[in-house]
C-alpha cells in the first residue's frame, strides 16, 4: 500500500504552488527573513531538481543575505533530481557535518 495516495500529491502540488512566504511580512521578502537574523542556514540546490529549482534556491540566498542571515549554499550534481537526499544521502553528510561542527565550535567558544 503507497504511503500517499494521488490526491495526498495534488495537494502537496497545490500547497507549493500557491505558498507566499513573503505575504507573512506584508509581501516584502527580505523583512520576512530578517526575522531569522540569529539563524545559520544550510541550502542546497541540485542541478536536476525540478521541484525546487537551483535558480530558486539562488534568489533564497540573496533575499537572506540582504536580510543579514547567516548561510551556506551548496549545489550538488545529481542525476537523481528532487530525491538524491533520500537517494544519495551521502552527497549532503560533508556539508550537514561542517555546519554543525561550526556551530558547536561557536557554541564552545
Amino acid at each position: 500500500m503507497p504511503r500517499f495516495d494521488a490526491n495526498s500529491y495534488l495537494r502537496i502540488l497545490s500547497m507549493w504552488q500557491e505558498f507566499d512566504l513573503s505575504q507573512v511580512a506584508g509581501g516584502d521578502f527580505v523583512k520576512a527573513f530578517a526575522r531569522c537574523s540569529g539563524q545559520r542556514w544550510l541550502v542546497f540546490s541540485v542541478e536536476s531538481d525540478v521541484c525546487f529549482w537551483p535558480e530558486q534556491q539562488d534568489e533564497l540566498c540573496q533575499y537572506l543575505q540582504q536580510a543579514g542571515v547567516a548561510h551556506q549554499h551548496v549545489t550538488l550534481h545529481s542525476l537523481k533530481g528532487h530525491d538524491s537526499f533520500l537517494l544519495e544521502p551521502d552527497y549532503y553528510k560533508p556539508q550537514i557535518f561542517f555546519m554543525l561542527d561550526e556551530i558547536a565550535a561557536l557554541a564552545r567558544a
